[in-house]
């Protein structure tokens, strides 16, 4: 019998405790609040043509009365107030308009009133010719690769260009777009990324917002030539030169599939004499080659003592 008195005070219990959440969650949701919104801003021009800018950015901040249930409503639903404007005439320029809550647009399932303009009674825009341009997309790095890889194939990316669509009056400055930054320490091996571009301007519209970028990557290794010749370029004619000839050991490093099938032939070793116009002893550096993915790491010598005579 006691058992039983226990089980039932118990079920009591958690009725009691659930009805009294019920009403504590429904005077909740129905509290009376004012919230600051950001309300985006939609100009509707006429034509197909025509685009805009505004100078203040596409949101404004109102301040909106409503119950709590209606402001969580919002981002449940995800569909927020707008301001719209509609330009009924073919004018292009600057244009300023008075804030009224005539224009501010509410969901229909949403039961919220604008009270208050923050910050700004006027809004400031320019109605613009539409233009479409075609741009390079530029990749942009932060960190450095690993030291013991190496690229050996130039980065790919897909698209390389992008179609942008917006008012002239921004596009006549905008020459690229660049990507968001890809964090080269983390790259281990040839691999495909997905990379974001990076928004220029957002009145400015574009269709392929994500590119493919592909590394190619591989060991790093070291190889030694021994005997490279050094050439000496631009000779004054009316000098003699000594020496005249000379050899050079050199220690490159690269990635592996470029370093072991090159030959001492491909690395051009100069001297340049242009300076030298008459008779003395000179101290010149020798020029390293220049070859793509392949880096000098030691060379011996790096200087030539030469004498003019």
């Amino acid at each position: 019998m006691n058992k039983g008195f226990f089980q039932n005070n118990l079920s009591l219990k958690l009725v009691s405790l659930l009805i009294g959440f019920l009403i504590w969650f429904y005077a909740f949701v129905q509290e009376e609040l004012t919230m600051t919104i950001p309300v985006q801003v939609n100009i509707l021009t006429k034509g197909e043509e025509s685009s805009y800018l505004i100078y203040d950015g596409s949101k404004i901040d109102i301040d909106f009365s409503g119950k709590r249930k209606d402001f969580l409503l919002i981002k449940f639903l995800k569909k927020f107030p707008v301001y719209e404007i509609k330009i009924e005439d073919d004018y292009f320029g600057e244009r300023e308009e008075t804030l009224t809550f005539e224009n501010v647009f509410v969901p229909a399932q949403i039961n919220l009133t604008p009270l208050k303009f923050k910050g700004k009674k006027f809004l400031r825009f320019y109605i613009d010719k539409k233009v479409t341009k075609d741009v390079p997309i530029v990749l942009k790095f932060k960190g450095m690769l690993n030291q013991k890889i190496s690229f050996y194939k130039d980065i790919e990316l897909d698209p390389k260009r992008v179609l942008v669509t917006g008012p002239e009056k921004l596009l006549n400055n905008i020459d690229y777009l660049e990507s968001e930054e890809i964090d080269l320490s983390k790259l281990k091996k040839s691999q495909s990324l997905k990379v974001k571009l990076r928004s220029s301007d957002e009145f400015i519209e574009y269709k392929n917002s994500i590119i493919t970028v592909k590394f190619y990557i591989e060991k790093k290794v070291t190889k030694e030539f021994k005997n490279v010749p050094v050439l000496f370029i631009n000779r004054n004619r009316n000098l003699k030169i000594t020496p005249d000839s000379l050899t050079a050991i050199v220690e490159i490093e690269g990635p592996e599939s470029i370093i072991k099938n090159m030959l001492p032939g491909e690395l051009t070793l100069t001297v340049d004499l242009s300076g030298i116009e008459k008779k003395g002893v000179y101290i010149l550096r020798i020029n390293q080659p220049m070859k793509e993915f392949v880096k000098i790491k030691n060379m011996n010598p790096s200087e030539v003592k030469v004498l003019a005579q």
